[in-house]
């Protein structure tokens, strides 16, 4: 094998070490985005049973936006229905005076306490995980 060859067959083997290695940073980034979908569904169905104590009048803090703008929001439900998509559905007021406003969220965006249960109206940041 001439120099010429081994330095080609040097660099062909770098290439495929740096392939792999990009490989298994797609896979482990993959892997752990799969941890995090399974870390949510897991609490959803540990919260199952508390989904069924939300009625219209309860207070709830609920996750509402999508992304960097995704936030944590204390309202009062003002109506519920069913989404043939995306199951039980809650109209939720939040804010106050001319600042109040309505939205919609999936039950499943209702956030408990530690202890399981909805929220303190008087202090609606005590037992958020």
């Amino acid at each position: 094998m001439s120099e010429n060859e081994a330095v080609k067959q040097l660099t062909h083997n770098q290439l495929k070490i740096n392939d792999l290695k990009e490989d298994i940073a797609k896979a482990e980034k993959k892997v752990s985005e799969l941890k995090e979908k399974l870390a949510g569904l897991e609490q959803i169905e540990a919260n199952a049973a508390q989904y069924d104590t939300i009625k219209v009048g309860s207070t709830v803090q609920f996750n509402f936006g999508r992304g960097d703008k995704k936030r944590l929001l204390t309202g009062t439900v003002t109506a519920e229905g069913h989404d043939e998509k995306l199951g039980r559905m809650l109209a939720v007021s939040h804010g106050e005076g001319l600042d109040v406003s309505i939205v919609k969220i999936r039950v499943l965006d209702v956030v408990f306490g530690n202890d399981g249960s909805t929220v303190d109206p008087a202090d609606p940041l005590s037992g958020v995980n």
